[in-house]
């Protein structure tokens, strides 16, 4: 189902309805707005004050009450501490995005840093600070050059590639080979 905004008339309907006793699911029957979106209202309308089955209102108040859960749930959550925890590493990536794959950086920081956020929560955060190269980070790292590269002297050459992709459960592996290990496996 697509989104729709909610009006002010609707959240104060969400607010009134739930004062008097109804329950969610009706709520969400009756209006067409999901079960999560109501909670997300009322929770709001309680954390200013509004106590189920409380006093009667008048529809100033009502207006007030809702006018607070409104400016309640627009506001911006605070970084949260997983976010903080890859914020740690902001100069070590503001370095390497871009150019090396965010799931060879991901498994850097976990085995050289001791990263414990998942995969997701560190792509969020990278797409949060350098949104027009997370979607599109290729490798370019000198372990890493597409899908295999040559690089190196003449006379000592590598031939590297990623191996796995970018998932929290298998995030590329970069693999170098030298070039005369490949000639004495044929």
């Amino acid at each position: 189902m697509a989104r729709r905004r909610m009006d002010v008339a609707d959240s104060k309907e969400i607010l009134v309805a739930w004062d008097a006793g109804e329950n969610v699911s009706a709520i969400e029957r009756r209006l067409g707005y999901s079960r999560p979106t109501i909670r997300k209202y009322i929770r709001a309308a309680e954390r200013v004050g509004l106590r189920r089955g409380g006093e009667r209102r008048a529809e100033a108040d009502w207006e007030e009450v809702t006018a607070q859960a409104l400016d309640r749930v627009a506001q911006q959550r605070a970084v949260g501490v997983v976010a903080q925890e890859v914020g740690a590493y902001h100069g070590y990536l503001a370095e390497r995005v871009g150019t090396v794959r965010l799931s060879v950086l991901y498994q850097r920081l976990q085995q050289e840093q001791g990263l414990q956020a998942s995969w997701g929560s560190f792509y969020r955060y990278v797409a949060a600070q350098w949104p027009l190269t997370a979607g599109a980070a290729t490798a370019t790292d000198d372990t890493i050059g597409g899908p295999t590269s040559r690089s190196g002297s003449a006379s000592g050459l590598l031939l590297c590639g990623a191996v796995g992709g970018p998932s929290e459960r298998s995030p590329a592996t970069a693999v170098c080979l030298p070039d005369d290990a490949l000639a004495q496996s044929a």
